[in-house]
């Protein structure tokens, strides 16, 4: 053979070589590329894998069911409370339907707040709140109210037990003394005051116990207050005792009953300073010792404080702000008696 021949076949060998390395390069990619096609495009995940594991410790971490759709409504990310009212659970049925109701909306750009009621027993109570996401999806959180709907169907019941217990001695008091008045036998007059006695103390047994109740319904609710970082067992009876109006009112009205609401400072074209005013000394002193309390041990309103500092704002009114931050969390939590509950 001669040396032209073998130089041929060297050059049909490279070329054979450089097209059995292109094919494997091209069967990687189209691998590589069949695999991507059937995963969820970004548009319906939430970022790269470390991003979506920090984003599941996020939810995890919620105290509330939490769950997260794509645009398809498939489930991305959820916490154990979420997956388990959408489990298929005869219990949790109606729950998990209306969940999964609220998410399909929400993936159609409306914001969903409804509130699921199962009359048990039981009694149970859902908060479901769901909200679009950027990019597609939606997130749903669902709060389980139902100790909150207990609470409130128990003090239905006891007002009226109370009402009835309290009207049935009054009305045979009032009953037995006309009677007694027009009397004129003295053995069955005797017998009258003898009856009245008797429904005097019934009457004094039902307040006894009323007084009873409400001593431990304030106790509780002392507790709940205690659960506010700076507000300890005195500052917690002051609210009690001062502000009977706390979990009644809104945070506007609440704020300004504390004297803790910057009221404006006008006079026609002139525009004053705003200075809190009026409402009860006593709760406002109380609330200004918790908010400096707060500031120094609470991370969260440290760095709040903090920050009106650093934009120019005086300390006093750093803390009356703080100290305003912390009546309106009291109104929430008598409202809804549930304890105090950090934010981020």
């Amino acid at each position: 053979m001669n040396p032209g021949c073998w130089v041929a076949l060297a050059i049909l060998a490279v070329v054979c070589a450089y097209l059995v390395g292109a094919l494997l390069r091209t069967r990687s990619l189209l691998a590589a590329s069949q695999q991507r096609a059937l995963l969820p495009t970004n548009e319906s995940q939430p970022g790269t894998t470390d991003e979506r594991l920090g984003l599941q410790r996020v939810i995890d971490a919620l105290p509330v069911a939490a769950i997260i759709v794509d645009a398809s409504g498939i489930v991305r990310v959820s916490n154990a409370a979420g997956e388990h009212l959408l489990a298929p659970r005869i219990e949790s049925a109606f729950v998990g339907r209306a969940v999964r109701g609220a998410l399909a909306e929400a993936t159609e750009g409306r914001r969903v707040r409804r509130t699921e009621e199962l009359i048990g027993p039981p009694l149970e109570r859902y908060l479901i709140t769901a909200v679009p996401l950027d990019g597609g999806g939606a997130m749903a959180v669902v709060q389980d109210d139902s100790d909150v709907a207990r609470t409130e169907a128990v003090r239905r019941d006891f007002v009226a037990n109370i009402s009835h217990e309290l009207k049935t001695p009054v009305g045979a008091v009032a009953l037995l003394a006309e009677m007694l008045a027009d009397e004129p036998d003295p053995a069955t007059a005797q017998r009258f005051a003898t009856r009245i006695e008797g429904e005097a103390q019934r009457l004094a047994r039902s307040v006894d116990d009323l007084l009873e109740l409400t001593q431990i319904a304030n106790d509780v609710f002392k507790e709940r207050l205690q659960t506010i970082p700076g507000v300890g067992p005195a500052i917690s009876m002051t609210l009690m005792a001062d502000l009977p109006e706390l979990g009644s009112l809104d945070r506007k009205a609440v704020a300004s009953l504390a004297g803790l609401a910057p009221h404006p400072n006008q006079s026609g074209t002139r525009t004053g300073q705003a200075h809190i005013g009026g409402g009860r000394p006593c709760v406002r002193a109380a609330l200004y010792m918790a908010a400096v309390s707060a500031a120094r041990t609470d991370k969260g309103f440290k760095r709040e404080y903090l920050a009106l500092r650093q934009a120019g704002k005086p300390a006093k009114v750093a803390l009356v702000a703080i100290a305003r931050k912390i009546v309106v969390a009291a109104n929430s939590i008598i409202k809804a008696n549930q304890p105090w509950q950090k934010t981020a």
